[in-house]
């Protein structure tokens, strides 16, 4: 009988990183991250069920390189989780235009989906990414990120966008589950190490005091995304958005306007043509 077959983008670290070293032990996974020594610890740990593809994935040329590596290599793929993600104020663009956060939280989930998704037939997509429902209607004038925005507002526009997409796609996807989860504040080293400054560096040791007095560990949180890939969790399949419960979110008015989850996938796919096509 085949192994249940995952890949996991962003695996050496954090969430991924736990539920890799959970999920390797009797499956197969693919774990992609940009440390090879990290790599390597799962190569050596668990053998044959795993392989380690070294990548940036806020390259979006990166991310196709990658994808049609899997599709040569592998004959299916049963789930695609989605944990990478950077957390910094500064903006800081790649060298293909976009600004770093948003072309990791967003951009590359987005394109490593419309890629695999042209050969496999995942049971379920998870992208691990906090939801931030918009207060106002006008997400579009905020969306593509302008040029002036910083990476923490473009982190969080991405956090927006995710919801919108993953609301799109559900419409779209028929025999695929994708949710977007919630984990709420988790003591990652994408958190622990966040290039923050100005008032957001005065209220990081705040928010650490918070964590600190009721952590919740990636290991923890990976308990609540496991429920799901074992489809142990009802709610998983009434709800596209879940928290950090598990729990599903209805989401305001504002998140479920149809016209803007198209608007939003629209726009992302119009992006990443325009960055493919400048590529080849």
């Amino acid at each position: 009988m085949d192994k249940t077959s995952f890949l996991i983008v962003g695996g050496t670290d954090g969430i991924g990183r736990a539920l890799a070293n959970i999920l390797a032990e009797h499956n197969r996974v693919i774990i992609l991250g940009r440390s090879q020594i990290k790599g390597q610890t799962f190569l050596d740990a668990f053998g044959d069920n795993v392989d380690f593809i070294q990548a940036d994935v806020s390259i979006m040329s990166n991310v196709d390189n990658v994808c049609s590596k899997i599709i040569q290599s592998e004959k299916k793929l049963d789930f695609i989780i989605h944990t990478a993600d950077v957390l910094q104020t500064a903006r800081e663009n790649t060298r293909e235009g976009l600004e770093k956060s948003i072309a990791i939280n967003l951009y590359s989930r987005v394109l490593f989906n419309e890629l695999l998704l042209k050969k496999f037939q995942p049971e379920r997509i998870i992208h691990v990414a906090a939801a931030g429902f918009p207060m106002n209607k006008n997400f579009n004038h905020k969306f593509p990120v302008k040029d002036t925005a910083s990476g923490f507002s473009a982190h969080g526009y991405g956090q927006i966008a995710n919801d919108f997409y993953g609301l799109w796609m559900s419409k779209k996807l028929k025999n695929t589950k994708i949710n977007i989860l919630n984990p709420g504040i988790v003591d990652t080293d994408i958190r622990r190490n966040a290039k923050m400054g100005g008032f957001y560096k005065f209220m990081m040791p705040i928010m650490g005091f918070f964590m600190l007095r009721s952590p919740v560990s990636p290991e923890t949180y990976a308990q609540v995304v496991l429920s799901i890939i074992k489809n142990q969790n009802d709610e998983s399949n009434r709800f596209v958005l879940i928290n950090k419960k598990g729990e599903g979110i209805s989401g305001n008015k504002n998140i479920n306007d149809v016209k803007m989850q198209q608007y939003v996938y629209e726009s992302t796919i119009n992006g990443l043509l325009k960055i493919l096509g400048a590529n080849t």
